[in-house]
């Protein structure tokens, strides 16, 4: 029997304990290190509105932590893959909130994350698994503690600290430019891309402004 990651923990559960150890570890930092928590927010609220999704016929039953919706297969425009894997997108003629389609777990569904034409029933098995929910997840957690990792570092080892302009800001391009390896391979290779992550925050985390 596969194991399967209950969605109460993905949807609410992994997002608080993340956001209170993020809160730790930031804590007694200047404001300006707290601008690594606005995409770590974003990922937070992305995993809090994930939804599970099930074919009842004429329509498809929504299914968030706190609500439940059905939505009549007229309203869809498409249902596919999203720019993560394992996530699908549901995209309707309205908007819906917050972010206008609704993003799904492949895994908790049975509708397949396939391209389909409006008003079209899915029809079909469902794909294999991914998992893309897990692997964001885990790159979260590199980021949040190659940087408080470095933090730690420098305030307790003087020679950690990279405290000259001129050093800092070799140290941010150095981490930007790993930023962007990063998103450029953490589809084909995650291992190494979150890796990268890591390198990149634990080097950002060095500096000292």
């Amino acid at each position: 029997m596969k194991f399967t990651i209950p969605p109460t923990v993905v949807r609410v559960w992994m997002p608080v304990l993340f956001l209170t150890m993020m809160c730790l570890f930031l804590y007694g930092t200047a404001r300006w290190y707290w601008l690594v928590s606005v995409p770590l927010l974003m990922l937070f609220s992305f995993m809090n509105t994930l939804a599970d999704i099930h074919d009842i016929g004429n329509r498809f039953r929504v299914n968030r932590w706190w609500s439940s919706v059905d939505i009549s297969k007229s309203e869809i425009t498409q249902v596919g893959p999203s720019f993560l894997e394992g996530i699908g997108v549901l995209r309707l003629r309205r908007f819906i909130f917050p972010w206008g389609p609704i993003y799904f777990v492949a895994e908790w569904s049975d509708v397949p994350v396939l391209t389909v034409k409006a008003g079209e029933a899915s029809t079909g098995e469902q794909g294999e698994s991914h998992n893309g929910v897990r692997d964001a997840l885990a790159a979260c957690v590199l980021a949040v503690s190659g940087f408080a990792s470095a933090r730690v570092l420098s305030a307790s080892v003087r020679d950690f600290r990279i405290e000259s302009a001129a050093a800092r800001i070799v140290a941010l391009v150095i981490a930007g430019s790993l930023c962007v390896l990063f998103a450029l391979t953490w589809a084909k290779k995650t291992t190494f891309a979150n890796v990268v992550l890591f390198a990149a925050t634990w080097i950002a985390g060095l500096a000292r402004w």
